[in-house]
């Protein structure tokens, strides 16, 4: 996994409550937590076997307690991986005796031994396979081993490789139920499998998995979109879905039952968050729409307007019955849990737990509960003319499994439509009486101009002009994703497993945003930067929004903070910011001088590890912790580099004298590591680190040498030939994607920048091609962290994926403009079918480093040649480089502001930095 999966916070809250039965059966005996008071202790030198930690006579009195059901790391046992052991003693209940007994975790990250009573039953998760039960629940039938009218010993042995660790969700339960222990997902997998004909979401079917996004800037909630049509959010434990019976011939319609390439699916205009999903059901045009909105002053998260049109293609009337479903299956694949859903009358409204409004405009004529459990799931019961009474408006489930249905009998003429509009709150219920009046005032008509309105205004930043809008529309999708994604201002990779901040993700985001012009929301988001930083002045690779790290070492953050607080100062020239927080950088540079000492022991001279960064989890998917990693050492490169840098803009120059020179060691013993790696290796390309020469992680690994910029020279021949070669090996069997850990990761896009900064342009443009043309969720510029290579669709992490999104906004820019030292360069890798014919293309307002640059490129082919205007308050101490988009031609004159000028080759015009008009001739 690319970065440790951690439960989202909302979604944690969630699934406790879904993998926690206890309060239903509190009084049915049926059921016995064990949650508190584990006596625990860690285990780093793996000596617990050997030493007998597992046995009924081991004193274990001096231990200390932690609970089950939340990761060690909070529990005073921070940053520790690997082994350590739970120890319990529990009494089992007298009434037992002659039942099947069974012991059930929520979760345990990553791996564990079971022991009870002193003998090993049992083994969850793998390391050989990377199989993690961080997430999934586990069971088994301990019936033997229990002793009654006697404690009974329990012994768990865990396992964990990175990131959290431990028995991390609950339940941790003993039950004479196994159903009240099993894994929710099991339990519907097998339901489908006895039940194909039942309308089942994609994932279930297993035609894969993929999601969007749309949601209010900023917000901690967000609304997801799955690619068959179930709309869902990151807090509600269910999803809606809409199904179409046509009466005549009773025939239903369903996105679930069509193929993936049947259901159209866009955002509205291309770019804004608001969802549109379409599928034809007999002659009937269904298309549905689904945003967030939230009326000004008001406190709430917003309410989620969901609207099905429904229009009548036909030459006669159309009488069908419409369906909108309430099922606990949620777009990521996992299972909610929804223990009850009901109607109410007097509010004209379903209720969900009695904590989830679904509010109707139009009321139904029926409504319908199901309890998975003792009839099946809804959508059982549709396809006949007339739904049973034995099924009713209110439904229980002690699984969670339960299921319901509004229900609309409909006639449309030829040629009309009907529209049904529903308002679902991103909030649990307080009070009805006080919710159902704000939802009757909203108009979904208005709030939809309203939210086209504002978050047109909100990304007219930088304009592009281009033939092909689709690379733009992507760009403006992204940088939605990344606002709606915040939190609080704090930078989120993703809705989902990724609701904490990431250095590495947020430098990237930050990098895009500063480049949108969001100055104040990159502003807001580098207090986050900072202000998590320890006493001793590492910066903690991940943490929360109460800023407590989660994380494994990764020595990669201290780079990251460095270069975003920099990146920030180029683009601002805030010197006050840099000021405020100059305390912090210093620390983080005697920090990183501080680790490297460790590495610069006599016992390490004369070997690739002297002077480097020790090992650390680094980027988390690039290998061991125990190995060394160049992208550590890269970024700390960067950081310390930039540090120099504003230590010289506020004038403390020793500062910048020492932190310059250790930058300028560090670099030198990088690539002296490299080099004889390289040699040792008989290899030609710069490895991922000494221990790992031939992975893919040697491509990712190695990027931010080059961008954004710690330590590669372009021109060194070395870096140019291991770049051709990562291509080569990993990239160009694939057509453009980026096969990493047996998976395609959209991080090539970050090595598409690699390849414009190399000059090869054909290179950055297939990967970006291969993106645009593979989403994961197609024509929504979603992007997955890692896309299953078969299906193309999401195989881990999250999405849309947040980093991802800012590789394609910083990638997309490049193309026209990036910085280089004192000088932009412009159009790198603008493609040439862009300036075919007549074609003009364009870029407005768009911040850099030297102040805010629009230029206006026109090709005229009757003249053979092209005219470029620079335009903006742009003063690059270097002037511009540009460089000429066309492979088989080449440039033969240049005229600037109408002089003759003679400093260009066939491929590129050098420009002063007060160059208005630049007149190019070709042939």
């Amino acid at each position: 996994m690319a970065k440790f999966q951690y439960s989202n916070i909302k979604v944690l809250i969630v699934l406790f409550i879904l993998l926690f039965p206890l309060l239903l059966f509190s009084n049915t005996q049926e059921f016995l937590d064990i949650s508190k008071k584990w006596k625990f202790m860690i285990d780093p030198q793996n000596e617990g076997i050997e030493k007998g930690w597992y046995k009924i006579d081991f004193d274990d009195t001096h231990w200390k307690e932690i609970d089950a059901g939340k990761i060690w790391e909070r529990q005073g046992y921070e940053l520790y991986d690997g082994v350590a052991w739970y120890r319990k003693k529990v009494s089992l209940p007298v009434e037992w005796k002659g039942e099947k007994i069974f012991i059930g975790f929520g979760g345990v990250d990553d791996i564990y031994d079971l022991y009870i009573n002193g003998i090993k039953i049992a083994t969850f998760g793998s390391i050989k396979d990377e199989i993690s039960y961080w997430n999934r629940a586990s069971y088994t039938e301990v019936t033997k081993y229990i002793k009654f009218e006697e404690e009974n010993l329990i012994v768990l042995r865990v396992y964990d490789w990175g990131g959290g660790g431990g028995i991390s969700k609950l339940p941790a339960a003993f039950s004479i139920r196994k159903e009240l222990l099993i894994d929710p997902r099991d339990y519907i997998l097998e339901k489908a499998k006895q039940n194909p004909n039942w309308l089942w979401p994609y994932w279930i079917q297993k035609k894969g998995i993929a999601w969007t996004m749309v949601g209010l800037e900023n917000s901690l909630e967000e609304c997801l979109r799955s690619f068959d049509g179930s709309i869902g959010s990151t807090i509600w434990p269910f999803t809606l879905n809409c199904w179409i019976l046509d009466i005549k011939n009773n025939k239903l319609f369903a996105p679930e039952k069509l193929s993936p390439k049947d259901v159209k699916a866009n955002l509205y205009n291309s770019y804004l968050p608001i969802s549109e999903l379409s599928f034809n059901a007999n002659n009937i045009k269904v298309k549905t729409e689904y945003f967030v909105f939230l009326e000004e002053n008001s406190s709430s998260e917003g309410v989620a307007l969901y609207q099905i049109k429904l229009k009548n293609n036909s030459n006669s009337l159309k009488k069908i019955r419409l369906f909108v479903s309430i099922r606990p299956y949620l777009v990521n694949g996992q299972i909610g849990k929804v223990n009850k859903i009901e109607w109410n009358k007097k509010f004209s409204s379903a209720i969900v737990n009695d904590s989830y409004i679904i509010f109707p405009e139009i009321n139904p004529d029926s409504f319908y509960a199901v309890s998975m459990t003792k009839q099946g799931d809804i959508s059982k019961f549709l396809r006949v003319k007339k739904i049973s009474k034995s099924i009713g408006e209110k439904a229980e489930d002690y699984m969670g499994m339960t299921s319901g249905v509004l229900v609309y009998n409909i006639e449309i003429k030829s040629n009309q439509s009907k529209k049904f509009n529903f308002k679902i709150p991103l909030k649990s219920i307080i009070s009805l009486e006080q919710e159902l009046p704000i939802l009757k005032k909203i108009d979904y008509a208005r709030a939809k101009n309203k939210i086209i309105s504002k978050w047109k205004k909100r990304l007219n930043k930088v304009k592009f002009n281009i033939p092909e809008k689709r690379y733009s529309n992507a760009y403006y999708a992204s940088l939605v994703y990344i606002l709606i994604s915040m939190d609080h201002n704090m930078p989120h990779p993703g809705p989902l497993a990724y609701n904490y901040f990431w250095y590495r993700d947020s430098a990237y985001i930050l990098a895009a945003l500063l480049r949108g012009g969001y100055f104040n929301v990159a502003e807001k988001a580098l207090h986050y930067f900072m202000k998590a930083q320890k006493p001793d002045g590492e910066f903690p690779s991940i943490f929360d929004i109460n800023l407590k790290p989660v994380g494994p070492h990764e020595w990669d953050a201290q780079g990251q903070a460095l270069f975003a607080l920099t990146e920030y100062y180029r683009f601002t020239k805030d010197k006050d910011l840099i000021r405020k927080y100059w305390d912090k950088v210093l620390k983080a540079c005697k920090f990183l001088k501080k680790l490297r000492k460790e590495r610069l022991k006599e016992e390490f001279k004369n070997t690739p590890l002297y002077g480097i960064l020790p090992p650390s989890a680094s980027a988390e998917d690039l290998g061991s912790a125990k190995w060394h990693h160049y992208w550590d050492d890269f970024w700390a490169i960067k950081g310390l580099y930039d540090a120099s840098f504003l230590a010289l803009i506020l004038g403390k120059s020793e500062d910048a004298k020492w932190i310059k020179e250790e930058a300028n060691q560090l670099l030198h013993c990088t690539q002296n590591s490299y080099k004889a790696v390289m040699k040792q290796g008989n290899i030609d390309w710069i490895p991922n680190g000494p221990e790992d020469l031939y992975s893919s992680s040697m491509a990712r690994g190695t990027s931010p040498g080059l961008w954004p910029g710690g330590g590669l020279d372009p021109k060194d021949p070395i870096v140019k030939k291991s770049f051709e070669h990562y291509f080569e090996k990993w990239i160009e069997p694939f057509n453009g994607a980026y096969l990493h850990r047996n998976r395609f990761w959209p991080y090539g896009l970050e090595l598409a920048y690699c390849y414009l900064i190399l000059n090869m342009k054909d290179k950055a443009l297939k990967i970006l091609d291969w993106h645009l043309n593979h989403q994961t969720f197609p024509e929504n510029y979603s992007w997955a962290e890692q896309i299953n290579p078969e299906t193309l669709l999401f195989q881990s992490g999250d999405m849309p994926h947040c980093w991802v999104a800012a590789d394609y906004i910083n990638l997309f820019r490049a193309l026209f403009i990036r910085e280089e030292e004192g000088k932009i360069i412009l159009c790198s890798g603008i493609k040439e079918k862009w300036l075919k014919g007549e074609n003009k293309i364009s870029i407005e307002n768009a911040p850099t480093y030297f102040g805010n640059l629009s230029f206006y490129l026109e090709n005229n082919i009757k003249k053979n040649n092209l005219v470029l205007i620079l335009k903006g308050d742009t003063n690059p101490p270097d002037g511009y480089l540009f460089k000429f988009p066309f492979k088989d031609k080449k440039i033969v004159k240049v005229t600037i502001d109408n002089k003759k000028w003679k400093k260009f080759t066939s491929k590129e015009v050098k420009i002063p930095k007060n160059a208005r008009k630049i007149l190019i001739e070709y042939r």
